[in-house]
């Protein structure tokens, strides 16, 4: 009987949510700390507090790690901007919860030997508290963002 590779050797994955944002100083210092056991992380879902309206493409295998614009999240685009299908607005709409819409973290982690309580505690610290939470939108633009800018091009702005 064939063993799958995954299983072979030890090859584990878990996903990541949350519907908070993300302190980009403190994702910053994760960023740059060391992952143990983690060969891959990838994912679409990444939102940074001080980005309202843009949605991070998170990208890592072995030590390099990249968080660039993905687009924007369907919450800061005006309805009428949404695809006319009524299908996929849905969809979209499925994927709404509370004030602030479709936005969320959802990363998927994939590694051999990974600590994932210890990996989720980490990035749950980046996530904002309680107390940032109550800043809002306005209060969270103020925030410390020393990730490199997501450059947006002309004439593809929300």
């Amino acid at each position: 009987m064939h063993t799958p590779e995954a299983e072979e050797y030890g090859i584990r994955s878990f996903a990541y949510r949350s519907r908070r944002p993300f302190h980009s100083a403190r994702l910053c210092v994760f960023l740059a700390s060391e992952w143990t056991g983690v060969l891959r992380s990838k994912g679409f879902f990444c939102w940074l507090a001080t980005r309202m309206t843009e949605v991070g493409a998170w990208s890592q295998a072995g030590p390099n790690v990249s968080l660039t614009r993905g687009g924007f999240s369907w919450a800061s685009v005006p309805e009428e901007n949404w695809p006319p299908s009524a299908e996929v607005r849905a969809t979209i709409r499925g994927n709404f919860e509370g004030p602030w819409g479709d936005r969320q973290q959802e990363l998927v982690f994939i590694g051999v030997g990974m600590d994932e309580p210890s990996l989720r505690a980490q990035l749950d610290a980046c996530l904002l508290t309680d107390e940032e939470m109550t800043l809002g939108p306005e209060g969270w633009g103020n925030l410390e963002d020393p990730l490199p800018s997501w450059e947006v091009p002309p004439g593809d702005r929300a």
